[in-house]
């Protein structure tokens, strides 16, 4: 499945002119751009993003209270630098892709980390590509759900929403 471009990350305007919008650079439209993007590259786009404006605390450090879920898509908007955990990360992730991604290919998933921490991700299924994107604040760059060395516990999607369920 291809998807249209992400009107926040690649945003069409005059022939040659190149400017930046918060933080996001955007890029004329020419006819040698494609007109939608894989899966792959829209999250791949969605994690640098994101990335950029984050910073990691925990919640107990940013709200004064052990467990605190809220995105931050906004601040990534404005192009503000925002001091947040995992589970912020991945819903803000999750936000910006559910702008051109079905939302029952959108899931945010819980598992423990090498060290036996808990820890939150968005996980993107792509099924053209075989694979489940998973964008994770610990990683450089998206990864295949396979590839990560977590034990999955459990998810939701977005299209279910308060629906946890295990991993088989």
């Amino acid at each position: 499945m291809a998807i249209k471009y992400n009107r926040y990350l690649v945003t069409p305007i005059f022939a040659n002119e190149t400017r930046n919008i918060g933080s996001v650079q955007t890029f004329p439209r020419t006819d040698s751009m494609p007109e939608e993007l894989s899966i792959e590259t829209n999250c791949r786009l969605v994690f640098q993003n994101v990335r950029r404006h984050f910073i990691w605390a925990s919640d107990k450090v940013v709200y004064g209270q052990p467990d605190h879920w809220q995105d931050f898509t906004k601040r990534v908007r404005a192009g503000i630098t925002t001091r947040a955990d995992c589970e912020d990360f991945a819903l803000t992730c999750l936000d910006f892709l559910r702008e051109t991604v079905p939302p029952d290919k959108l899931k945010i998933c819980f598992c423990i980390t090498e060290t036996g921490g808990g820890h939150a991700v968005a996980a993107i299924d792509d099924d053209p590509a075989g694979k489940t994107w998973v964008l994770d604040n610990r990683e450089r760059d998206i990864a295949d759900w396979r590839s990560l060395r977590y034990r999955w516990v459990s998810f939701m999607k977005l299209s279910e929403r308060g629906v946890w369920r295990k991993f088989d």
